[in-house]
């Protein structure tokens, strides 16, 4: 308790065996959710190809078959890229970094947006600051963005907002998606941005439930933070990526 460098060193041990604590219980979490998230995948693959097999086959019952079947590679598929991605960002084997307009890639995503937005009937608006740079990695940035605004259109009902905005603040760089979505319960606020972790509302949507996770590893590798909450204006979920601005 006296604040000389022995405290300083325990400080450093203590938060080191914290890491080393979180990481582990990941590690033993992160077995069982990729079972359970792949089982149904290929379970429900394995059962449309037996089903088929019972009854007489044409042309068109067979190429039916191999749509749904590539449908459901296609999201194990996803699901394994998601794995492989967060855990090269944990890893430090990815991450470029460089210096960057992230008003530039923040416009982009909005465009991107803009016509998910409009075709789930979903009100949308984005207030993008100019002028603000870091050094960061483009690709992870975008794919963050991306998250969680695929996020904020897959849960937000038609008739709802999503807000979009990037400003300057303290000279961090905040990133926000806002939602009028039945939003997140307080208990689950952090829970959501572990690996693998679904909420039972959302079992409903496709998803592998790391895409939060890797907004976090993202956030981890620029030094920056991630935070969610509800939204204080409307019932939803406010999630903002913080960045230090360069």
């Amino acid at each position: 308790g006296s604040g000389d460098e022995f405290d300083r060193l325990a400080e450093q041990l203590n938060a080191m065996l914290e890491r080393l604590e979180k990481l582990m219980a990941s590690t033993r979490h992160a077995g069982d959710s990729i079972a359970h998230d792949l089982r149904s995948p290929l379970s429900r693959l394995r059962n449309q190809l037996e089903a088929r097999l019972r009854g007489p086959i044409d042309e068109v019952s067979a190429r039916e078959t191999l749509g749904e079947t590539v449908e459901e590679v296609d999201r194990v598929l996803a699901t394994f890229n998601a794995i492989l991605s967060l855990s090269r960002v944990h890893a430090g084997a990815e991450g470029k970094l460089v210096d960057l307009d992230v008003s530039e890639l923040c416009d982009e995503m909005a465009e991107l947006f803009e016509p998910a937005c409009e075709d789930a009937g979903i009100a949308f608006t984005f207030d993008i600051a100019s002028g603000l740079e870091l050094s960061g990695d483009r690709a992870l940035l975008a794919q963050a963005v991306a998250n969680l605004l695929d996020n904020a259109v897959k849960y937000t009902p038609s008739g709802e907002t999503i807000g979009f905005s990037a400003i300057l603040k303290d000279q961090e760089i905040e990133v926000t998606v806002e939602d009028s979505g039945p939003g997140i319960p307080e208990q689950d606020l952090e829970r959501v941005k572990d690996r693998f972790v679904r909420l039972d509302d959302a079992r409903t949507q496709p998803g592998s439930g790391l895409g939060l996770a890797l907004v976090d590893a993202v956030a981890e590798l620029h030094k920056g933070r991630f935070d969610i909450s509800r939204s204080q204006s409307k019932s939803g979920l406010k999630a903002t990526l913080i960045l230090p601005a360069k």
